[in-house]
């Protein structure tokens, strides 16, 4: 982004909103989304639509509908007010709402409620009537004691202060002040207790740059509105900002605002007798650009931050000094919250309705993440059917953007994965997450967006290591999914029997991995052969997967050939490295499949060879029994020694026929398929008040 022309907007915006009685010169020419990003997530959105309206400026259509939902969420938070409001003062609760009407018409993310009861036994009252529940908390506001509540069919949160202010509480005698204060204001024809602006200000210097990453445009436009009407009394201002440790915070606040009313209306905000004393120099500069005014962070914060202690500690003020030592741990852990996100500092958070607005009428944007991504980079994989389940997604009308990385069993590598997909996801306007296999959940915890996983075999069912057994890798994985599981707001497992490893509370929906019928179709077995160069009079007994895997049991596979070798001459072979649209060639080419695998959930192979009418001999391995039953020609061995998988397949090269077997797999057209999985999209968007606009497309991938 161009942080000129970032900064040009801002600046024609606190034109606008400011100053009234100026020509307010546009940018040439306007970034009209540029502005509608800085505007919505700067709190003066309605505002700066509404100074264009009186100067005859028409807006886009996109800028026009954000104003309205914007409009609308405004409204339904003044409703959560109005309760809010009314609720206390009919149960005698002493309160005050802090500053969410400084914004107005425009109000912040969130509604901002100071009780003077430290406790929160009286929220319930307050609440009453209200479908509300209590959103998750960080450490700082469970030190701090704010309680955070989400309301149906408000997007705005309610927080709620018990008797204190401050990023960890510290502030334990300013609220008495500003309830003591409070005066009544009418809003939209309803009375509101409101601070006076001297103590707004106050609160500005406690608020607006310690523990803050930006100052925001909304706080900018209401100091200098607050200032340049000039009827402030700055004694009692100074006075109190003194006498609450405000006033560092205050001056290093003013001197920012004074830079800006500099920089925009060409002289200082703050006269000079105020300067002085409020001590506006040597906190350096401050500069607009990526989305708020930013400041040097770790410079101011840790000065005002000495400060704060120092202050406390000459006054043997014990109890705050505590609270202000937990504040370096506070801001670690935020820290890291941010990380988790994907938020870098400059990231803004979204506002109101903007999430919703975006994509109430947009098809469903799917992020998909897997470490099984079918990259062409030399390995050998089976693991297409993915990359093909997100083709028929695309095809049936989903946006799906694919998160791939190396996870190679390395935790660093998932680290590094998670960091850069939590980045994506808060990046982008994804309605949820489909991790393929269960470890690839692993980057979308802890969620930010309703999270859909599909167990595919191994990662829920356990790694097998040589002799069969499941490593503790394995069971690490195991438990890990598991975990996953639990969280997640859908569960795929591919086939009936993968139930029983996922959690109890946890019921999945069965949809096995589809077929590609156009690719995995009938080829006569001469034409097939000719096309791979292989030999017309030889018996060849195909097995498909990783040699070097022991869950695919290749020697045994081997073994039962070399007994077979004894009385039926064949020749086994092994498709692993071979290119994926080969493999439809080879199914054709060959005379049966063996499949001895250790451990399956539903395997494609055995599928994909049936598509194909080629015979199959398996032992009984996942889904696999289900899926030859009745089909003459395929063999399910009674057990798994290599005698009886010779047995098998010599009775089927004896036969010398293909089966009747792609009839039976018509219900796994990736067609349906992939409508199976949108339907689970649809529960999770829905059950979060989205209604997504999915096209149901069976006929869209010839």
């Amino acid at each position: 982004m161009n942080y000129e022309t970032e900064r040009q907007h801002a600046s024609w915006v606190l034109r606008l909103l400011v100053d009234a009685s100026i020509a307010a010169h546009a940018p040439d020419p306007v970034d009209w989304d540029l502005l509608l990003d800085i505007t919505r997530a700067n709190g003066v959105l309605v505002r700066t639509a509404e100074r264009l309206a009186t100067l005859g400026v028409r807006v886009p259509d996109r800028f026009a509908a954000a104003v309205a939902g914007e409009r609308e969420r405004v409204r339904s938070t003044l409703a959560l007010v109005r309760h809010v409001s009314g609720a206390c003062e009919a149960h005698g609760i002493e309160f005050v709402f802090p500053k969410v009407f400084q914004d107005y018409p425009d109000m912040g993310d969130d509604v901002d409620l100071l009780l003077l009861e430290r406790s929160a036994r009286r929220d319930d009252r307050i609440v009453a009537g209200l479908r509300a529940s209590v959103a998750g908390r960080d450490i700082g506001g469970w030190i701090a004691g704010t309680t955070t509540y989400t309301i149906d069919g408000c997007p705005s949160p309610l927080d709620v202060q018990h008797g204190r202010l401050g990023v960890v509480g510290e502030q334990t005698v300013f609220p008495t002040v500003l309830i003591g204060h409070r005066r009544h204001i009418v809003v939209d024809g309803s009375e509101f207790a409101a601070p006076p602006p001297e103590d707004q200000l106050v609160l500005q210097g406690l608020q607006r740059v310690w523990g803050r990453l930006r100052i925001a445009l909304c706080d900018v436009v209401f100091t200098m509105s607050t200032i340049r009407r000039g009827s402030l009394d700055w004694d009692y201002i100074l006075a109190t900002a003194r006498r609450h440790g405000a006033l560092a915070g205050l001056g290093c606040y003013l001197s920012y605002v004074d830079q800006i009313h500099r920089d925009v209306f060409w002289q200082p905000l703050v006269a000079e007798p105020m300067r002085g004393v409020l001590g506006l120099r040597g906190w350096g500069r401050v500069e607009f650009h990526e989305g708020g005014y930013r400041f040097p962070l770790a410079r101011v914060n840790s000065r005002l931050y000495v400060r704060q202690l120092r202050g406390r500690l000459a006054a043997r003020d014990w109890t705050g000094a505590a609270r202000l030592v937990l504040i370096p741990a506070v801001a670690a852990a935020r820290a890291f919250r941010r990380l988790a996100r994907g938020l870098t500092p400059a990231a803004a958070p979204p506002r109101g309705n903007e999430r919703a607005m975006r994509t109430a009428d947009a098809p469903i944007r799917v992020l998909m993440i897997t470490s099984e991504w079918p990259v062409p980079d030399g390995r050998p994989r089976t693991t297409y059917f993915i990359k093909r389940q997100a083709e028929f997604l695309q095809a049936a009308g989903v946006q799906v953007d694919v998160f791939h990385f190396k996870g190679a069993k390395n935790p660093w590598n998932y680290l590094r994965a998670w960091v850069l997909a939590r980045r994506r996801m808060s990046q982008h306007g994804y309605d949820l997450v489909h991790a393929q296999f269960g470890m690839s959940g692993l980057l979308a915890l802890p969620k930010l967006l309703p999270l859909v996983v599909t167990f595919r075999g191994d990662d829920v069912q356990g790694i097998v290591g040589q002799g069969g057994r499941i490593t503790l890798a394995g069971r690490v994985l195991q438990l890990a999914c598991r975990l996953v599981a639990r969280w997640t707001d859908a569960a795929i497992v591919v086939s009936e029997h993968m139930k029983d490893y996922l959690p109890r509370s946890v019921r999945p929906h069965v949809i096995p991995s589809g077929l590609d019928l156009n690719l995995f179709r009938v080829i006569p077995r001469d034409e097939a052969r000719g096309r791979l160069g292989l030999a017309l009079d030889k018996r060849l007994v195909l097995f498909v997967g990783n040699p070097a895997d022991p869950r695919k049991r290749h020697p045994l596979a081997r073994q039962a050939v070399d007994i077979l070798n004894q009385s039926t001459p064949a020749e086994l072979v092994v498709a692993w490295g071979t290119p994926h649209t080969d493999i439809p060639l080879l199914m054709n080419a060959c005379d049966v499949l063996v499949f001895p695998s250790a451990q399956e959930g539903s395997p494609n192979t055995v599928k994909e060879a049936l598509a194909c009418n080629l015979p199959v001999v398996s032992v009984p391995v996942g889904d696999v029994p289900l899926r030859l039953r009745g089909i003459e020609g395929c063999e399910l061995c009674a057990d798994e020694r290599p005698e009886t998988i010779a047995a098998a397949l010599e009775r089927v090269l004896r036969r010398g026929q293909r089966i009747a077997g792609r009839d039976t797999v018509t219900d796994l057209d990736e067609r349906q398929t992939t409508q199976q999985v949108i339907a689970v999209y649809r529960s999770v968007t829905t059950h979060r008040g989205r209604q997504p606009d999915l096209l149901g497309a069976p006929n869209a991938v010839p």
